[in-house]
């Protein structure tokens, strides 16, 4: 091959140039329109001002083993500035831990309407604690989260405010993560994640919904009943946001929304453990394969393209000594990150610094590679002390 390019007008190196500048300059210009266009205007102050003061909400709270973790949500809770008449329900999914004594002697159990529901033997899994929970519910308005979140003051004011106003049966809500320590794999988790919050919403936005998160969904009770969107789905690891998400958006995509608004954003910490953030991304991958639509699959091809062609180019000039180009792949996708994501952050009125981003995007030229390869061999996932 190297013998035919040797014959023709240009050099092999003009072609990695080429090739080596045309796929960033598509990256950087992918990157810059998700970073400048996710985010649907939000007037905050009208928002909270039109707010229904009569309405009322569930919050139902899957949870197994949260014993070390569910404090700070706890604690978020009793900080709660909101005019709702609020109901909560813990769903224990088969605890070996004090999760329940915890949650009874907390002063929260006493100041709001609280209930422990206990999954009967034989039904386990976040699906089906969600499941109970709506069932259990008193108030036609739903909110999910996750025991190891944590509840700004205006979280549950704000978001309900952004459902009622625009009567939807569905509202995805934003996710931040903060990590307990600095470490590149907490970095990168950190900064990925709220990556795919704002590509989320982007593509929300574009009418191709992807993805949403768990810790932060409202939704209308009578209607999840209705739909069941559970109802293949228990014997996948994880996957209750996007099933959920589809299973609204295809009933009637008018009446699902997506909330940019930092105010009604809940916080959560990322994976400490290595092996629990591997085995998550593993988990993402397959529950795609049981989705209704191909947004999602679609995306991920885009992805595994991209460093295919990036990883392609970068070995080849290796091979053929010339580091130049290699510096202009790795520095020109490094400088890219640095736009997109300062832009995603500045936009989320969350803060990242050069040092953490560089961490990201190195990291991520390693993982997502690494990620694709040998995810594919892997048998079996682990999630909640329980195998899948």
């Amino acid at each position: 091959m190297i013998l035919c390019f040797q014959i023709l007008p240009i050099s092999i190196h003009d072609i990695l140039l080429f090739l080596s500048i045309l796929i960033l300059l598509v990256y950087f210009f992918v990157w810059k329109k998700i970073s400048k266009n996710f985010c649907r205007s939000s007037n905050e102050i009208i928002v909270a001002k039109t707010l229904k003061t009569s309405g009322s909400l569930s919050v139902i709270i899957p949870f197994r083993n949260e014993a070390t973790r569910i404090q700070p949500l706890l604690e978020s809770i009793l900080c709660l500035k909101t005019s709702l008449n609020l109901e909560f329900l813990f769903i224990d999914d088969h605890s070996t831990d004090q999760s329940i004594e915890i949650i009874q002697n907390h002063p929260v159990f006493s100041e709001y309407n609280c209930r422990i529901i206990q999954l009967n033997q034989g039904v386990f899994g976040k699906k089906n604690a969600i499941q109970i929970g709506v069932q259990n519910a008193s108030n036609s308005t739903i909110l999910t989260t996750d025991a190891d979140c944590q509840f700004q003051e205006t979280s549950v004011e704000i978001l309900y405010a952004e459902f009622s106003n625009h009567d939807a049966d569905f509202c995805i809500g934003p996710v931040f993560f903060y990590t307990s320590k600095s470490t590149p794999f907490q970095i990168y988790q950190k900064i990925e994640n709220t990556i795919l919050v704002a590509l989320g919403l982007y593509q929300f936005n574009l009418g191709k919904p992807t993805m949403a998160n768990g810790a932060n969904l409202m939704f209308n009770k009578a209607l999840f009943l209705k739909l069941n969107p559970f109802k293949s789905t228990h014997d996948i690891a994880g996957g209750d946001d996007i099933f959920a998400l589809e299973a609204f958006f295809q009933n009637n995509p008018l009446k699902v929304i997506s909330v940019s608004n930092s105010k009604a954003a809940v916080v959560t910490k990322v994976v400490e453990h290595f092996n629990d953030f591997w085995h998550q991304r593993v988990r993402w991958i397959r529950k795609t394969k049981a989705q209704t639509t191909i947004n999602t699959a679609k995306s991920q091809i885009l992805l595994a393209l991209f460093f295919v062609i990036f990883w392609g180019l970068s070995l080849f000039s290796l091979f053929l000594k010339h580091y130049e180009i290699i510096a202009i792949l790795w520095l020109g996708k490094l400088l890219s990150d640095v736009f997109s994501i300062h832009q995603i952050f500045k936009k989320f009125n969350q803060n990242t610094n050069f040092k953490e981003i560089l961490f990201a995007s190195i990291y991520q030229n390693l993982f997502i590679p690494a990620l694709g390869a040998f995810s594919a061999f892997q048998k079996s996932v682990h999630w909640k002390n329980r195998t899948y």
